[in-house]
């Protein structure tokens, strides 16, 4: 019997999100999200061929505009 996603419990949180679900968490478009990544704004990995942003990327990112407001 092997393992599949179906068998993970939904109180697990995903640490990787697709450019799409990326996108959709903050709020913007995905060409924006790639131009934020190619600009190293924000940090993607790549999964084989799959690029996958972590979750912490998008709370650091998040966290250097909330900076960048406070700061003027």
């Amino acid at each position: 019997m092997g393992t599949s996603e179906d068998s993970i419990p939904e109180h697990v949180a995903r640490l990787l999100l697709t450019p799409i679900e990326a996108a959709h968490a903050l709020g913007v478009s995905r060409s924006l999200l790639y131009s934020l990544i190619m600009s190293q704004q924000l940090f993607s990995v790549k999964v084989g061929k799959a690029r996958r942003i972590p979750v912490q990327s998008l709370q650091e990112y998040v966290g250097s505009l909330i900076d960048m407001q406070k700061a003027g």
